[in-house]
């Protein structure tokens, strides 16, 4: 039987965050100082730790871009980080937070995801929980 392999690109497409089209001209460096206050927003409506520290870092060296984020803060070795009166949060609850902030500025064809505009690596350090999240782009989109 001789069947004919589906053009993968024809049925998976691409996912485009929400801001890549207003910054596709911008480098990653422009891109991580745009997340940088995208991140103090976040921490000003109480949806991040108020005392959590950032670090961005572009990084341009390899065949794909990486934007690198460390975010430390001091909070208790609790199981949760309690932010204003919002839900509490964990660290990797931190990083999926970060990581979904830096996706909005990303693309990436679902067939050749290491052809991303940029790859993400998030660590998280608070007390002595820590986390890391190494991806691409998170989004959620309808079929």
């Amino acid at each position: 039987m001789n069947v004919e392999p589906l053009a993968t690109s024809d049925v998976r497409g691409s996912l485009v965050g929400e801001h890549f089209n207003d910054t596709a001209v911008l480098s990653l460096e422009d891109i991580a100082e745009r997340l940088g206050n995208s991140l103090l927003n976040a921490q000003e409506d109480g949806l991040l730790p108020p005392e959590a520290a950032f670090s961005i870092t572009a990084d341009d060296s390899g065949e794909t871009p990486v934007l690198r984020v460390i975010a430390q803060c001091d909070s208790h070795a609790d199981d949760f980080i309690n932010v204003g009166d919002k839900v509490p949060l964990s660290a990797p609850g931190i990083a999926q937070a970060v990581f979904q902030l830096a996706s909005v500025y990303n693309s990436v064809d679902l067939d050749r995801p290491g052809r991303a505009r940029f790859q993400q690596e998030i660590q998280v350090r608070c007390g002595e929980w820590s986390s890391v999240m190494v991806g691409v782009m998170e989004k959620i989109r309808k079929r």
